[in-house]
């Protein structure tokens, strides 16, 4: 967005600046409509109870898997890696 204003601002005059801006928005138009269409379905679908239990379970399957690699934490701190994965 903002390089795009950029663009516009040094586009030579308001007219083109205009023009620069109004592409910009034609061109994101179509995937700002798309996602409003997405969220609205992904609304109704995180709402049924099965998937919350899903999105549950997986936090606490992530979770009993961060804590069950606490023990080997300090060896890897120890060697010196800044990305433990």
């Amino acid at each position: 967005m903002y390089s795009v204003l950029a663009t516009a601002l040094v586009s030579g005059s308001a007219g083109r600046g205009a023009l620069v801006m109004a592409a910009f928005g034609l061109g994101t138009l179509p995937n700002l409509l798309a996602a409003g269409l997405v969220a609205g379905r992904m609304r109704d679908f995180v709402r049924r109870p099965r998937v919350r239990l899903a999105a549950g379970l997986a936090v606490a399957a992530v979770g009993t898997v961060g804590l069950a690699r606490i023990p080997g934490l300090a060896d890897r701190v120890r060697e010196g890696l800044l990305c433990i994965s």
